[in-house]
Formats: structure tokens, sequence, C-alpha cells
């Protein structure tokens, strides 16, 4: 199997970009791709991702709320749709780099075992990540 490669695509008023997830922290499924898009009119970004999640393959999209939408930059207000976590997507327009932090904002009855060490994610090469996985 192989994912997808990293895709980055700005007009302006629309930002598209797609790729796999990549951090130094080990995550717990590291076989994922998204897929985001920025409309500055709607101030929204859509990120849907598909991963193994537990060997079921499943799709899950989510809308973040615009902060700030620049030339440089596209800052996106937290995600806290999960009940344990949140995430925070920053854009950085001029060097083409997405960003996330998850961090874990629950850390009792079903979010009790969370590790708390926050994760930095940063959108990548699938094949990059792949051969990550597959040394």
């Amino acid at each position: 199997m192989y994912l997808p490669s990293l895709t980055y695509n700005d007009y302006g008023d629309v930002l598209l970009a797609d790729g796999t997830w990549n951090s130094d922290t080990q995550m717990v499924n590291q076989l994922q791709t998204s897929k985001i898009k920025c409309y500055k009119k709607f101030t929204a970004c859509v990120e849907s991702t598909a991963d193994t999640a537990l060997g079921v393959l499943s799709v899950e999209s989510v809308v973040y709320d615009v902060e700030k939408w620049t030339e440089s930059e596209i800052s996106l207000k937290p995600n806290e749709t999960a009940s344990c976590t949140k995430y925070v997507m920053h854009i950085d327009r001029i060097s083409k780099i997405i960003t996330k932090i998850r961090t874990t904002i629950k850390t009792d009855g079903l979010c009790e075992n969370m590790d708390t060490t926050p994760i930095y994610l940063q959108l990548d090469d699938g094949f990059k990540v792949w051969q990550k996985i597959n040394k």
C-alpha cells in the first residue's frame, strides 16, 4: 500500500492540500492521509482524514474556523470535537508548511489513560511517511 504525495495549491482565497501527517512522536496510526480545503469566503477549513485505525478503514471530516487569513498565513481556531484532545492547525503560506498540534484537554473518565505529551504534526509526503513506517 502507498500513501499519496504531498500537494499544496494556494489560489489566494482557496487553499487545497493533500498529504500524510508525520511526527517525531510515535503515532497510534501512521497509515493515514488527509485532504485539507480552506475557503476564505466561508472562513473555514475542512480536513478529511482516511485511516485504518483498529484494522477498519474509516474517513472523518472536521471543520476548523479560521482565526486569521493573511497573505503569509492561515491560523485556525482550536478544534475540540474529540472528547479528550484538541487540535490547532496552522498554515504557513510562504513556506507552504501545514502543521498541527494535538494536546490533551481532559484526563478523567474515558480519557484517564491519555498521554498528556503534546504531539507536533506536519503534513508531509506519503511516500516519505510510508518509508519511515516500513524501515
